[in-house]
């Protein structure tokens, strides 16, 4: 993993970082930076094994990111509790964010993602995919299960389409909401997606909007 994380690390805008088919042990998040897509040789193919406190993949104020064709499987069903990954207040607080965690900037694309959580159930548990204040492009066909929390959100954020994934296991199927702090609501068209088996809701709207929902 340390090949990788420094690949990322001296990554250009335009690049292309791809990593080979195979199982890979993460004890630290992988940090993508503007404008570089991280990809691997399929969402079945190309496995991140997630051990730690905090994601497996986060982007934080960066532009232009594409995420594709790799899976996150974490064995870690509880995190400390803290709103975001750097937050260093803890407490009677939400986990607020993901495994895959996306946070400011603006542009992203996520698409054919695997998210597998550890099962984990309430507020200290792990989401799968989270984008929190920022403006993406979509997320699209990615399959997320077991995340314990959100399979994908949405904080104070908005995306132009969720679109053609599949969410089990999780307490929201898809969740849009407006971050506790600055009442900004999260706006994304929701279409073709699959949310079954979910605890609570397959999809949830909590004080913020959809372009449409649709054939799901």
């Amino acid at each position: 993993m340390f090949g990788l994380v420094a690949a990322l690390a001296c990554a250009q805008p335009g690049d292309h970082v791809i990593m080979a088919p195979g199982r890979f042990d993460l004890t630290e998040a992988l940090t993508v930076p503007s404008g570089v897509t991280l990809s691997g040789a399929g969402k079945d193919l190309t496995v991140l094994a997630h051990h730690h406190d905090g994601p497996a993949v986060q982007a934080i104020d960066a532009e232009d990111v594409t995420l594709c064709d790799f899976a996150v499987e974490s064995d870690t069903p509880f995190f400390a509790p803290r709103v975001t990954p750097d937050d260093p207040s803890m407490g009677d607080v939400r986990v607020e964010w993901g495994l895959v965690w996306i946070h400011g900037g603006s542009g992203a694309r996520i698409e054919r993602l695997r998210v597998r959580g550890a099962n984990g159930d309430g507020s200290l548990a792990s989401s799968g995919i989270c984008c929190r204040k920022t403006s993406l492009r979509w997320i699209k066909n990615c399959v997320s299960s077991a995340a314990g929390r959100y399979g994908i959100a949405l904080i104070s954020a908005e995306a132009e389409v969720i679109e053609g994934n599949d969410i089990t296991g999780s307490s929201s199927g898809i969740e849009l909401r407006c971050d506790d702090t600055n009442g900004q609501p999260s706006q994304c068209l929701i279409r073709k997606n699959r949310c079954h088996s979910n605890r609570l809701f397959g999809i949830a709207l909590v004080s913020s909007e959809s372009m449409g929902i649709t054939e799901n």
